[in-house]
């Protein structure tokens, strides 16, 4: 997806967030070298952020709703890095 769409979907595995864009405009191509992959189980696969960068777009956004998260992630951060 090349635009800056947003569309929540509802899986059975729960809500799934689907953005063309995020932060500063960074798409598919930017950020995919900073996703992670994961099992979702029965064989589904999918790509997410990795935490790092997950912070530098929610820092971005600068909405509340992820200021809020903020600390929590960089928490997360900093433990994950500590083991």
């Amino acid at each position: 997806m090349n635009t800056p769409g947003h569309h929540l979907l509802m899986t059975k595995s729960g809500a799934m967030d689907v953005l063309g864009t995020v932060g500063t405009n960074r798409g598919y191509e930017e950020l995919f070298p900073h996703s992670v992959e994961i099992d979702l189980g029965e064989g589904v696969r999918v790509h997410i952020l990795d935490l790092p960068t997950l912070i530098d777009t929610k820092q971005d956004a600068g909405r509340a709703k992820d200021r809020l998260v903020l600390p929590i992630l960089q928490s997360v951060l900093e433990e994950r890095d500590r083991t």
